[in-house]
């Protein structure tokens, strides 16, 4: 596929080289470095000139109502950090909150990168790179969610044992530090007893939740629910995640929460609990 470096594509749609850097920065202009010099390929070109003449898209099979989750899903699968860093500002400009940017633009670009990289269409250093990136913005939006006042009491989150995706739990840990709850954010790959023995330690557990993002996950999911009910903490047991739908889960250890929304109702369910502070 032919293609052309950035100044020649500046020189085409006669506009200065840092507004044609500026339209691949915040993801409106596809592009790959190689080396020192980036390139855009004419499908790219094509797809750019057409949505600025107003010119609809093809059907590609993948619709994206609004599209700036999708720019966020080029620039993450490109590792380009400042890229996306930047969609997600000019989103907050416009009043978009920190939730927002985790149900709107970070949660389905993900999802995207998951099923392309299923289905081959991205490799596992595409889908590794983005994740990387990804866990740093997630790092940066952190301040969003901090909220004066006296801690509600504390929630322990988890990604099960062999789980390598940190990303779930720590967008579901800053949602409930939204609401003033202590989170103690295990991260990935953590073993059943390390989830007890954290709540054991805990000032004033709440809840556990644990999350399974990958099918192979869904036997450890249900040993961990075993381990952790056995222990007798006494809190109540959340599990989420693609997994968690194909783990045979007793619903008297625990409740399942397989998708954005219903987590949300698992924090909800937290706020309900006798022994939370107002």
């Amino acid at each position: 596929m032919t293609s052309r470096t950035l100044q020649e594509v500046a020189d085409h749609l006669g506009v200065h080289y840092m507004t044609a850097y500026k339209y691949v920065r915040t993801g409106r202009l596809d592009a790959t470095k190689l080396g020192a010099t980036w390139q855009v390929d004419a499908e790219s070109l094509k797809a750019f000139e057409d949505r600025r003449s107003g010119i609809a898209r093809p059907d590609t099979g993948q619709h994206h109502d609004d599209d700036t989750w999708f720019r966020l899903y080029k620039r993450l699968i490109a590792g380009d950090e400042a890229g996306a860093w930047g969609i997600i500002e000019t989103a907050l400009a416009s009043d978009l909150r920190g939730p927002d940017v985790y149900s709107q633009l970070l949660t389905p670009a993900m999802t995207l990168i998951g099923e392309n990289w299923s289905n081959g269409v991205i490799d596992v250093a595409d889908e590794h790179l983005a994740s990387a990136v990804a866990n740093r913005l997630v790092g940066r939006l952190g301040s969003l969610f901090s909220r004066p006042g006296r801690s509600r009491g504390t929630v322990i989150v988890a990604m099960v044992a062999g789980d390598q995706h940190a990303l779930p739990s720590a967008m579901f840990a800053d949602l409930l530090r939204l609401r003033r709850f202590e989170v103690i954010d295990l991260g990935a790959n953590t073993p059943a007893q390390s989830v007890v023995t954290t709540a054991r330690k805990a000032d004033r557990a709440l809840a556990i939740g644990l999350c399974a993002v990958c099918d192979q996950g869904a036997a450890q999911l249900q040993n961990e629910v075993s381990e952790i009910a056995a222990a007798k903490l006494d809190i109540p047991l959340f599990v989420g995640g693609p997994a968690a739908v194909l783990a045979d889960l007793d619903p008297k250890k625990v409740t399942v929460t397989t998708t954005a929304e219903a987590a949300l109702t698992f924090i909800d369910e937290v706020d309900n609990c006798p022994a939370v502070a107002p």
